[in-house]
């Protein structure tokens, strides 16, 4: 915009005032404010080229860093920050959240038996099935291997229960077909509440985690509630 406004004063100057033959070295104002900026427009423009594709190259890096490459899903580094903001927001309004750890009860059986292409498989039908059943507003990130968790904000742990139970029958309903051959995909899923004002989401996830393997010890494809009575 400021070369074509310089460029159109020059040519106003020009037109206006017509310079005598021989006169090129008696600039008037327009073309001295030309040729300045001829001559430091180039470094400008080429700082602002390279600052442009450096913005872009940390947008993607961060989106690299953010999401998780096989699923789709967030990725375990950003949990901390995402669910630290989602906490203080529920602080600050007084709104319950819940957490669900969710686990595939027969991973690796198939991962070791069908390769790591099945297993692969079976985590972004996870993934996928997760994703018809959860919120926009909640967070559910893959923690690694067959491990997942969901951050459910404004739900109580008796919402969250429900949640879990709509889960497993997303899986249970939606069959996974690998090469020809049906793949079960139980889930043993841990449900943990965060306490009134509790920030940590580490601690909120662990207790999620320890149900999880409380279901999982009672023999898997089941909810169990942390604190709650023993999983059946």
């Amino acid at each position: 915009v400021l070369g074509l406004l310089l460029a159109l004063w020059r040519l106003a100057e020009h037109a206006l005032a017509p310079r005598p033959m021989g006169s090129l070295l008696q600039p008037g104002p327009a073309d001295s404010a030309m040729f300045v900026y001829a001559s430091i427009g180039v470094t400008f423009l080429s700082l602002g080229f390279v600052l442009m594709h450096t913005e872009r190259a940390y947008h993607a890096l961060r989106q690299l860093a953010s999401v998780d490459p096989l699923t789709g899903v967030m990725a375990r580094s950003m949990l901390a920050e995402a669910g630290a903001r989602l906490l203080a927001q529920a602080r600050r309004h007084g709104r319950p959240v819940s957490a669900l750890l969710l686990d595939l009860d027969n991973f690796k059986p198939v991962n070791d038996s069908m390769g790591h292409e099945a297993g692969d498989r079976m985590l972004r039908h996870l993934a996928e099935r997760a994703r018809n059943v959860l919120r926009g507003e909640d967070l559910f990130c893959r923690l690694g291997g067959d491990e997942f968790v969901a951050l459910l904000p404004n739900t109580d742990v008796a919402g969250a229960r429900v949640v879990a139970e709509r889960l497993r029958t997303a899986l249970a309903e939606g069959l996974l077909v690998f090469r020809g051959v049906e793949l079960p995909t139980p889930l043993s899923i841990g449900v943990a509440e965060a306490a009134r004002g509790e920030l940590d989401v580490q601690a909120l996830v662990k207790r999620a985690d320890d149900a999880m393997y409380v279901a999982k010890r009672a023999g898997g494809d089941r909810i169990h509630q942390a604190g709650g009575a023993p999983a059946l």
